[in-house]
């Protein structure tokens, strides 16, 4: 059962962590100096894109690896940005927003699971990794769309879960595995089998971004490709995915932590 402090107990969590976040980066620098340590990795690239499209800064040579940016954050970016002058500012503050939106939902939803609500968001505000739900990516967006949209579906609310998905799809490639798993909890649900049609909806923001750049390059793949060609990533086996990341997590290198946080996540 949901009771109502769920959302309560989520928000002072997630406000509570996100203050001691804010405490340990401020010390001893201006509000200017915290937020451009904040404009960092992909943080910066998002930024990009809201500024100036695809194409990216102009005189510049083009990055390939855009394209693996889905649009959901930039689009949010510029719309922010017409009142908040400081674009990773910008940044910042979806991610805090969006944020407390995935906490309620996430406790809200453990209890509809009959787990503990305040247990769920603690758990995932313990995670080495959620540094990066305070920083100005895409991932606490995300997450505000798509818990939102699990529970609207387990709660059989279809259309709300279809809309909520969407969003989850305009904002990264994972928000595919979310629709999936609609299509997975609709026939397990035994819903009727005219309310089926509403699950073509999430699909229809990669369908869309696919065929923007389709027009632009003539890649269908443009995202995919961007990955593979920015960071490596293309498809494997399971068990060579998980080679891979052993490997690189027993490794000595910068990015050795990075996937041992990855295993710690997963266990």
């Amino acid at each position: 059962m949901i009771t109502r402090s769920a959302g309560r107990d989520a928000l002072l969590l997630w406000l509570g962590s996100r203050a001691g976040l804010l405490v340990s980066t401020l010390l001893g620098v201006t509000l200017a100096e915290y937020a451009a340590k904040w404009r960092q990795w992909d943080a910066g690239l998002f930024i990009t894109i809201a500024q100036y499209g695809y194409d990216g800064e102009p005189g510049k040579p083009r990055d390939d690896g855009l394209p693996a940016f889905f649009p959901g954050l930039p689009v949010a970016l510029r719309a922010l940005h017409l009142v908040v002058p400081d674009w990773a500012a910008c940044g910042l503050l979806i991610s805090l927003v969006a944020g407390a939106v995935a906490m309620v939902a996430l406790a809200r939803l453990a209890e509809f699971e009959g787990a503990s609500g305040w247990m769920a968001v603690l758990a995932l505000l313990l995670l080495p990794m959620a540094v990066f739900l305070a920083a100005g990516y895409s991932e606490s967006l995300f997450l505000a769309f798509a818990i939102p949209a699990w529970l609207a579906a387990r709660l059989g609310r279809w259309p709300e879960a279809v809309a909520l998905a969407a969003g989850a799809s305009c904002v990264r490639i994972t928000g595919l595995f979310l629709a999936v798993a609609l299509v997975v909890e609709f026939v397990r649900s035994k819903e009727t089998p005219r309310r089926a049609g509403w699950l073509v909806v999430p699909f229809l923001p990669l369908v869309a971004y696919s065929y923007y750049h389709y027009t632009r390059s003539g890649d269908w793949l443009a995202w995919k490709h961007a990955q593979e060609a920015g960071w490596g990533r293309d498809f494997v086996w399971p068990w060579q995915a998980f080679r891979t990341t052993w490997g690189s997590a027993t490794g000595n290198d910068d990015f050795a932590v990075a996937f041992r946080m990855e295993i710690a996540g997963a266990v």
